[in-house]
Formats: structure tokens, sequence, C-alpha cells
């Protein structure tokens, strides 16, 4: 390959310190100590890959729990508003073939980032979803518990007689690092299918945690707890999912007392 002549070769001697050069509207800034050159950023482009750092962490947590990894690719697009353009719940065109991660994204953008941890109103689930029945988890050294309450209105919801199959997740995003050179927040996932479903006006639903997990609570003071049910028919259809906000609590005593999440008005 023959090698471009047009080539502007310019030496610098001395201290470097402070010096920049404007190539095509670009600043290029001078390493003070091996005179490599480095892209300067603005405080809006900081903010601007914090928030995809957030965001792409977020969505891979959710997208990791199979389950809904199937939620996100049947529910969160609302039907075309014209048969030519495919468009997005918000009115946006759509691409051709866009996969669950890519949905969890653009969601999680729409809404206003915390710049430093996932907040409430992070969509875990589908908004379009159904709304949450009442729940209050418990979580321990070694076990999350669930207990969901599907009473409502002093009548036990209605379910089909197709919904055989009913999935729990949850997803933890421990914030507020108690150490300055811990990452700014973590975040992990948890499911569990109970295949012989049976329609009832309490659940229980059980989780493990690892000694692993444990370690990293230990060192954050508050957590973000989002949690949903998923049924199916018996070959595996999905019929619905639950919607509901991020809830969160104090990790100040845990795991000696057990931290305590739920969606009820206090």
């Amino acid at each position: 390959m023959a090698a471009s002549k047009n080539i502007l070769k310019i030496g610098f001697n001395g201290n470097l310190s402070g010096l920049s050069i404007s190539v095509n509207g670009k600043t290029l800034c001078l390493d003070d100590l091996n005179g490599t050159s480095k892209k300067t950023r603005s405080p809006k482009q900081i903010q601007a890959q914090k928030n995809h750092s957030l965001i792409s962490t977020f969505a891979g947590s959710i997208n990791s729990i199979p389950i809904l990894k199937r939620v996100w690719y049947k529910f969160y697009y609302k039907a075309p508003y014209r048969a030519s353009v495919k468009r997005d719940m918000y009115g946006s065109p759509i691409p051709k073939k866009t996969t669950p991660f890519n949905k969890i994204m653009a969601a999680n953008r729409k809404v206003k980032q915390n710049i430093d941890y996932p907040n409430e109103y992070n969509p875990f689930v589908p908004t379009n979803a159904d709304s949450m029945p009442a729940y209050n988890a418990l979580l321990l050294p070694e076990e999350l518990i669930v207990n969901i309450n599907f009473v409502r209105n002093n009548n036990i919801m209605d379910f089909s007689k197709r919904e055989h199959k009913m999935t729990g997740a949850a997803l933890f995003s421990a914030y507020n690092p108690k150490r300055k050179s811990n990452t700014r927040f973590e975040v992990f996932s948890k499911w569990n299918e109970i295949k012989e479903f049976t329609p009832s006006a309490s659940y229980k639903i059980n989780f493990p945690v690892t000694s692993e997990e444990q370690e990293i609570l230990k060192k954050y003071k508050d957590c973000y707890f989002y949690f949903t049910i998923v049924t199916e028919t018996e070959t595996g259809r999905i019929i619905r999912c639950f919607s509901s906000r991020g809830v969160t609590s104090s990790l100040k005593d845990f795991p000696v007392i057990p931290v305590e999440f739920t969606n009820e008005p206090k």
C-alpha cells in the first residue's frame, strides 16, 4: 500500500504541560508525562458516558434473567401506528430485529437518570404490564423470601385456567458505597420458576443469596429492589407479567438485622 505524502510532522521540546492543539474542531491535549495526545471531554460527555454505563449494566442484569428476556421481546412495543413504519411505544421508529437488550436500553434511556445508580423509575419490566400485587420481601443472610398477596378489594385475583407456571424475578441494586474505592453500585439478578402454580390468596417465593453476594451487600449503605412475577401456560407461552417501581431500603445493619422491602404504602 502506498504511503500518503501529505503528512505534517511537528516536533516539540521542553515542558509540554498545558499545551493543546485544535484539529478539525476537536481539542487534543498533550499528556504531561509522556507527551501522548488525549481528547478532552466536556462535562456533558462525561455525564453521558456515566449514564450509558449505568443503563447498560442495569439492562444487562435484566437481560440475564431468561423469562424477562422473553417478556421484553414480546411486550415492550405496541402495535405500529402505520403498517409501513414500525414505531415504539413513544412513537419513535424502531429498527428491525431489535433485541430484548436494546429494548431495555431504549426504555431506560427515557428515564431521568441519577448518574450514580439506578433509581425507582428505571423500568425492570415493560411499563405497559399489569400492576404488581402487594408484596413484602425479607432479605436474610442466605435467603430472600418474598410473600405476595393476591387479594384485591377483598377478592382473590382472577387467574385463567391456562396459567400453570409462575416465575418470580428480582433484581438488587446496591448503592451508596461505604468506601470511595468501591464501585458506584452493584447489580445482581435472581429468578425462581414454580412449575405447578396453584392460584391462591397468597404465595411465597424463595431465592438463595450466595456468600459472595452477602459480602458485596455489606459494602453498601442502601439498596433498590425490583420484583415481578410472570405467568405462563403449560407449554411455556407467556400470559402476563406485573410491573412495579423499585423500592429502597437501608443495608446499614445487614446481615445482623434482615432487610425489608415492600411495595405497599407505609
